[in-house]
């Protein structure tokens, strides 16, 4: 995972998991 967490995002686990979706779909659109 990335270390650029934004700290709202990782207090709760809907928004830790927001994040990770984002972060797949970035990756993915990187690819």
């Amino acid at each position: 995972m990335s270390a650029h967490i934004p700290p709202t995002a990782a207090l709760t686990a809907e928004g830790s998991a927001d994040y990770f979706l984002f972060g797949c779909v970035t990756y993915a659109s990187a690819r």
